[in-house]
């Protein structure tokens, strides 16, 4: 047994486009979230522009763009931090107790608070932020 979802959905477009069957749309989506509170809280400078380089070939990946652009247009805040976030972070707490607490969720034994932490309440990068202040 094999079902597939499959929506119906309009688009009304601002003018006509010409497309033809088997053309594909690509819907970019925005974050909505306070986006100045958290570049604040990063110490970023949302007018500020950057470009992204490929490390070895040194190519721009993507930019310029402004910092502002890129947390609310291709960076996923709104996502879920896997393990491996919590490790690197962990790298830059200042407060030791934050540092212990973030290194905890990486383990074996931290496996059922990252769960209840992360998974089961659906915390996003923003709350990460917020909760793991320094």
């Amino acid at each position: 047994d094999w079902e597939q979802d499959v929506r119906h959905i309009k688009i009304a477009l601002p003018k006509p486009i010409n497309y033809e069957a088997g053309d594909i749309a690509v819907i970019q989506p925005k974050n909505v979230f306070d986006a100045p509170r958290l570049m604040k809280r990063l110490g970023l400078n949302p007018d500020d522009m950057i470009e992204v380089v490929e490390r070895e070939s040194e190519q721009t990946v993507m930019g310029p763009c402004s910092i502002r652009d890129l947390f609310v247009h291709y960076l996923d805040v709104l996502g879920t931090p896997k393990r491996s976030v919590f490790e690197t972070l962990s790298f830059f707490c200042q407060d030791e107790e934050e540092k212990e607490k973030m290194i905890e969720l990486t383990t074996a034994e931290g496996n059922d608070l990252y769960h209840s932490y992360c998974k089961k309440e659906f915390r996003t990068f923003v709350e990460l932020f917020d909760d793991f202040c320094s």
